[in-house]
């Protein structure tokens, strides 16, 4: 009977320690690949168009479009780091870094290769990954302020939820939006539009902040921020029939986030357009542009620090086998303002130890994790971490239900950019 006992005992220990290895491999260790791809190192989409022939006969026009590529990415890559006033305070050194784009860059993906039919020009299409020791090193060097930590995943909707109230220049700003956004590196997602979000998507939910709606849109689409926008196009007739008109645009976009009020932005911009139509599509680009680029100053305005602010904080977990509670706490930490990078360096069958790439106060990330359900206190340098008393929260996204990532459909619902 002692002997059953002990049995059931290990295999009992035994299941539960290959569902927690399976969860740390799962959330703790991704492939490098799917860790840099929500990085600001990594740098999709650019394009690059070389004019044919080429001065220089003895360059082929691929290495010629890849080296223009590389120097592009790494002009976007510092975008997304570097607030508007430290480029112009270091614009010297950071037009020097172009010269070292070639050791800076990790590894380049041709993802299409197009040549025009009558042989005048070449087009390419790259992903570049750069080397962040590297670009730490050179941008420390110099005492660069700069962001590790990249933007938050977006819900984007418009304002106005009734399709027949939707108007052209908020479907324009809309899809204007998430192809700006994908150019900056930003995760844009657009709703499935069912039932189940016409019932959830309330304005005054998403404007308040509202903890419930903002738990169910991570769980259903993996993202943190919800965005709503509203444009509207005036007109202005000149006088002379045969003249283009004057059109006077603005867009509004509210920028909510769990647990606080929304912000609003808004872009404007005024020029001569040939017809309304054409005001509706170059405005909303001229707006969009303006938008992204206030949103993205303001994250890199928080998040920017020099190097005496980032460090490596090492964690002791102990989940006490509530690997619900251990599951939450590695996605939560993924996404934890500050937080550049994680790393679970070791495995028992009650625990796990973790390194956090992190820039910030250290008090601010042992808050965050008090209010996540963990009790924190520093051991030789060591931060031990073990769950507090009462359960894991209930509205855990990851282990209560099913998180639905959109994918590209040809009506543009479902998307992200």
């Amino acid at each position: 009977m002692m002997l059953s006992t002990e049995r059931n005992i290990i295999q009992r220990a035994s299941v539960v320690f290959t569902l927690f290895l399976l969860l740390t491999l799962l959330l703790g260790n991704r492939p490098a690949q799917a860790q840099q791809e929500h990085s600001v190192y990594h740098v999709k989409g650019v394009q690059v168009r070389v004019a044919l022939p080429l001065k220089n006969r003895n360059s082929s026009p691929r290495s010629v479009g890849v080296w223009r590529g590389k120097r592009l990415a790494l002009q976007r890559m510092l975008h997304r780091m570097i607030t508007r006033q430290e480029k112009i305070n270091q614009r010297t050194y950071l037009r020097q870094l172009s010269q070292h784009v070639d050791k800076l860059a990790q590894t380049l993906t041709v993802k299409s290769e197009r040549w025009q039919p009558d042989g005048t020009a070449m087009e390419l299409v790259l992903d570049v990954t750069f080397n962040r020791q590297e670009v730490r090193k050179l941008l420390d060097s110099q005492g660069v302020q700069y962001s590790e930590v990249a933007f938050p995943a977006v819900l984007l909707i418009t304002q106005e939820r009734d399709n027949e109230l939707i108007v052209p220049i908020d479907r324009a700003l809309l899809q204007a939006l998430k192809a700006r956004g994908a150019e900056a590196g930003l995760r844009i997602y657009t709703p499935l539009g069912d039932v189940v979000d016409m019932v959830n998507l309330n304005p005054k939910k998403i404007r308040a902040g509202d903890p419930w709606l903002f738990r169910w849109a991570a769980q259903r689409y993996g993202t943190e921020k919800i965005w709503m926008v509203k444009g509207q196009v005036n007109e202005q007739s000149s006088s002379d029939p045969f003249e283009p008109s004057l059109f006077r645009s603005q867009g509004e976009l509210i920028n909510a986030s769990i647990g606080n009020r929304a912000k609003r932005r808004i872009g404007q911009t005024v020029h001569v357009e040939a017809d309304r139509e054409d005001a509706v599509r170059c405005h909303s680009q001229r707006i969009a542009k303006q938008l992204l680029a206030q949103l993205q100053e303001q994250w890199i305005v928080e998040h920017a620090t020099g190097a005496a602010m980032r460090h490596t904080v090492q964690l002791a977990v102990n989940h006490n086998l509530d690997l619900a509670r251990y599951g939450a706490l590695i996605e939560s930490l993924r996404s934890q303002s500050g937080v550049a990078e994680l790393r679970v360096t070791h495995i028992h069958t009650y625990g796990s130890t973790i390194e956090l790439d992190y820039q910030g106060e250290d008090q601010q990330l042992q808050s965050q994790l008090v209010h996540l359900g963990w009790n924190v206190h520093q051991q030789d340098g060591i931060w031990q971490i073990k769950p507090l008393s009462f359960p894991a929260p209930l509205d855990n996204p990851l282990f209560n239900g099913t998180r639905q990532h959109p994918s590209a459909s040809p009506n543009g619902n479902a998307t992200h950019g």
